[in-house]
């Protein structure tokens, strides 16, 4: 299932908050006067339930990301192309590799049935160490 962002709005006031204090010193109520101009998302069990699916979708796809061991009894056909990418397809899967410019190697794992795409992006640095960025 693909994941789709919901957008979040801020509460926004008529001005600066201003409250009102009514009541004894140990039962008081405070109830805000300032007027609301814009309601602001709530924060509700759907919306961090959907906030939930959607890590957990991508975490899927990031333990799927170079693992094809599940695959097992799948055609894995593999493609070398004139500007130095392979494309691995498998089922519902297709990973891209690029060897960019900058020395940099760009992976992107695209699982069609989930419609998720990620990507990585491996850096070897000077002193020998590398930098993975997943997105």
């Amino acid at each position: 299932m693909a994941y789709t962002k919901q957008t979040w709005q801020d509460e926004q006031l008529d001005g600066a908050p201003k409250y009102a204090i009514t009541g004894a010193l140990t039962n008081a109520d405070i109830e805000m006067i300032t007027p609301v101009t814009q309601m602001g998302t709530p924060f509700v069990a759907a919306r961090f339930g959907h906030m939930e699916d959607g890590i957990e979708e991508a975490g899927i796809a990031i333990e799927d990301f170079g693992n094809w061991a599940h695959r097992r009894g799948q055609t894995v056909e593999t493609v070398f192309n004139a500007d130095g990418s392979i494309v691995q397809t498998a089922a519902d899967a297709t990973l891209t590799t690029v060897f960019n410019a900058d020395g940099s190697i760009t992976a992107e794992l695209h699982i069609a049935s989930l419609d998720i795409t990620v990507r990585k992006t491996t850096s070897f640095n000077a002193d020998g160490s590398i930098r993975e960025v997943i997105s």
